[in-house]
């Protein structure tokens, strides 16, 4: 699923940061900002639109990136690739220490799933009660080649979209900066060789 992730995220959807998309359409729709304010969480089936998964992927202004947030490499995202288990470990302890130390006890359940259920996580967030012998969510499977619930609970015509929206973006990209390098080419061949032919 780590190769997924790459495949998906640093790759594909490169296309949407490459130049400015990402930047252009928040500007002129608001809908970026708007997507990110929500904070709707997409966990099941269905539950995430077209909009919310090309933003998944391609990290449309990042929160943990994005410069009003001032948040990089701080909590989980000390932790980066190539350290070692024991590194790893120590800078997910350090961030749960700093969560606890930051969040008033009374705001704050630390829920284990071998300790907890859902009585436990809906009397704390104080919603509706679930019904009895509900499972809970298990987003990671060994049966999954992705191991990615997004793209998996996604209807085919929306993974299909995504595909298309982002490979067409790396096309559109590629004729953009073809075509500036041949003008700057032009422009080279014309000003600069014909100042030093006349010299």
């Amino acid at each position: 699923d780590v190769l997924w992730h790459i495949f998906m995220c640093m790759f594909f959807a490169s296309s949407a940061r490459a130049l400015p998309w990402i930047s252009l359409l928040d500007m002129t729709t608001g809908s970026v900002t708007q997507l990110l304010k929500e904070g709707k969480p997409f966990a099941e089936a269905g539950q995430a639109s077209l909009a919310e998964q090309l933003a998944f992927y391609s990290f449309a202004k990042f929160p943990y990136g994005d410069p009003v947030n001032q948040v990089i490499f701080r909590g989980t995202n000390s932790i980066t690739f190539g350290q070692d288990y024991a590194q790893i470990e120590t800078g997910y302890k350090a961030s749960v220490n700093l969560i606890k130390q930051l969040v008033p006890p009374e705001r704050l359940l630390v829920f284990d799933v071998k300790v907890h259920g859902w009585d436990d996580l809906t009397n704390f967030l104080e919603f509706p009660a679930k019904e009895k012998g509900r499972p809970f969510p298990h987003p990671r499977s060994k049966n999954s080649w992705t191991n990615d619930t997004l793209w998996e609970y996604a209807p085919v015509w929306q993974q299909l979209a995504v595909v298309a929206i982002l490979g067409g973006l790396h096309i559109v990209n590629f004729a953009i900066v073809r075509c500036l390098c041949k003008l700057g080419r032009r422009l080279y061949l014309r000003y600069f060789k014909s100042e030093s032919a006349r010299d």
